[in-house]
């Protein structure tokens, strides 16, 4: 019913027989999902027409979603992209586009626009209100709140308008909404709960707990490793969930055996019923490779055909187990935060990489997983998301879907050994720095994010370690970019006139260091080639002596080079922006910041 009048369009009415002025009402408008007035007669007119605005909101715009209640953005609910409802990962996301955290985007009850509505999770914990009386004092309906200190949905008297987002038309859908029944959840493994005893969910932007993976139904569903291996638990009794028996793996025997659980904590090794337990923890199948997570059916892991399109669900791909067996897996791995994965052309996987190999599409590079430690994937090379269709399209010429096969075969956990062989063989981090996994070029201007430096060893080409080098006592940095030091070594650029190369706070990075009198950008000492004060290490050598701009600010390396870039005085074309060419310190014509 409601549907039904807030769905219909403007009616102004017709005139009436005796002669009356025409009124202000108030109707929904779908197109724009905001309450307008307008110039109403009197006579015939539809159901959208409301004496006040408070009416037509309390009754139309506040009850478009079809749980919780909707963000106000104004005169109307937020909306967002119908592309993010559907889980779409070629959408690119936009503030304006995407829901915050605690919102959900989906389909309306009526209107035109998708809408930010609250969250599942936290509907059902929303505190039930009776709304607000629009409608007439004595008018009321029935409906249905999750009671969270009962663990159950009970009834309420509802006057018909606003209210909170705890408020549903039925006790089934009450039910389905906030108590889900776990052989629905994570098919049969038990769901991780949170902190407050409530089934964990999960999205893009609130990713699961490490040892577990966000399904496509959005809960958090363990590993095979997290479920199997962890010990035996009755938990805890609990107000949010009923206690009942269910099914854990006996490592010791091999075999799956229930047991009475109280309702509320324990450990993952729980399952709904003994079929389950045995599918992921007596499978003779094998397990998916590293970053995946086997398909599971009632019947245990689903089996398939190698190279044949439609043997695995959407979501899904055959690839080898470790036990070379065909099965069906999803991808668990995620690109660092801001950055998309590369998915394979005509599938739903993602591709793992070597990270001392350049071996992602154009517009890509190896990164290690956000959430996979040890696991290497092509991500976008921008902090920008990009769009996973667009990046295909790019590089359709170097990985076609015929090459789907060897792609697929690069995360078989048969080649894990080799892979973590060659990766061994990449720049590492000294000192024991973490790495990010990011390649880099030493001393390019925020090659690295925020908080991390490139560092190469003997190549200009490194990767980005978390670290802030600093310079001895009495001595400052030289800045080439907002907090990013100037490394310096035998393979790299000299220090700029001013400043030497110096042992810095971390062992085995040296930097350009100077006297605190003098500035960043123009040094102005004599001796602009002194020798650095540490013994040589395979990130630190004496740098040679390299031409620099006349009034000693750093020329122009081009992405890497390890020298400056020349260039010709009669030619404007030749110097990037923000550069000129002009003579160098050797009398050579090079390229210096323009200030």
């Amino acid at each position: 019913m409601r549907e039904h009048v807030c769905g219909q369009s403007r009616d102004a009415g017709v005139p009436c027989e005796t002669r009356v002025a025409a009124v202000s009402r108030y109707y929904f408008d779908a197109a724009t999902g905001s309450c307008r007035a307008f110039q109403f007669s009197q006579c015939g007119g539809n159901g959208n027409n409301f004496d006040t605005l408070e009416q037509c909101e309390g009754f139309c715009l506040e009850s478009q979603c079809p749980q919780g209640m909707g963000l106000r953005a104004g005169p109307s609910i937020a909306t967002c992209s119908a592309a993010q409802a559907m889980g779409d990962l070629t959408a690119i996301a936009t503030p304006d586009t995407t829901c915050p955290s605690h919102y959900s985007c989906v389909q309306p009850l009526f209107g035109s626009n998708f809408v930010c509505c609250t969250s599942s999770e936290h509907v059902c914990r929303d505190a039930v209100t009776a709304g607000t009386a629009c409608f007439g004092a004595f008018l009321t309906i029935q409906r249905f709140h999750y009671n969270a200190d009962r663990g159950q949905c009970e009834p309420f008297q509802y006057y018909g308008c606003n209210g909170s987002g705890n408020n549903f038309v039925t006790k089934r859908q009450c039910e389905a909404a906030c108590q889900p029944q776990v052989k629905n959840a994570c098919n049969g493994v038990a769901p991780l709960n949170d902190e407050g005893d409530y089934v964990q969910r999960c999205s893009e932007n609130v990713p699961c707990p490490r040892g577990s993976w966000c399904n496509s139904k959005g809960y958090c569903c363990p590993h095979t490793e997290t479920a199997c291996h962890a010990p035996r638990s009755i938990g805890h009794t609990c107000l949010s969930q009923r206690p009942g028996t269910y099914w854990y793996f006996d490592s010791s025997t091999e075999t799956c055996l229930p047991f009475a659980y109280s309702g509320c904590g324990g450990t993952p090794n729980r399952f709904a019923d003994r079929e389950a337990c045995e599918a992921m923890c007596i499978n003779k199948l094998g397990e998916c490779p590293r970053g995946m997570a086997p398909f599971l059916t009632t019947a245990g892991t689903k089996q398939c055909t190698l190279n044949v399109g439609g043997t695995c669900p959407v979501g899904s791909s055959c690839v080898r187990s470790n036990l070379g067996e065909p099965i069906c897996c999803t991808s668990t791995a995620q690109c660092p935060s801001g950055r998309s994965a590369y998915v394979i052309p005509g599938s739903d996987s993602f591709v793992a990489c070597l990270p001392d190999d350049d071996n992602c599409p154009q517009g890509h590079q190896c990164m290690q997983s956000a959430n996979v430690p040890g696991f290497y994937m092509c991500c976008t090379a921008n902090i920008k998301r990009m769009s996973a269709v667009a990046a295909i399209r790019r590089s359709h010429g170097r990985h076609s879907p015929t090459m789907m096969a060897s792609l697929l075969t690069s995360v078989s956990p048969s080649r894990q050994h080799s892979r973590y062989e060659l990766a061994a063989a990449a720049p590492k981090c000294p000192s024991g720095l973490h790495s990010n996994g990011q390649r880099c070029t030493v001393n390019e201007i925020e090659g690295c994010p925020h908080g991390y430096v490139c560092l190469g060893g003997e190549s200009i080409r490194g990767v980005c370690c978390k670290a802030s080098p600093k310079c001895k006592k009495r001595k400052k940095p030289y800045y080439v970019g907002k907090k990013q030091v100037l490394t310096c070594g035998d393979e790299e650029a000299g220090c700029p006139r001013g400043s030497t190369c110096t042992a810095s706070s971390i062992e085995g990075v040296d930097i350009c260091c100077m006297t605190k009198a003098q500035p960043s950008s123009h040094g102005s000492s004599s001796s602009g080639h002194e020798k650095s004060e540490k013994p040589h290490t395979s990130f630190s050598k004496v740098p040679k002596v390299v031409p620099k701009c006349k009034d000693g600010s750093l020329p122009f390396f081009a992405l890497g080079s390890r020298v400056p870039q020349q260039c010709t005085s009669d030619r404007e074309d030749e110097c990037p922006e923000e550069y000129e060419c002009d003579m160098a310190t050797d009398e050579s014509e090079l390229r210096f910041v323009w200030e």
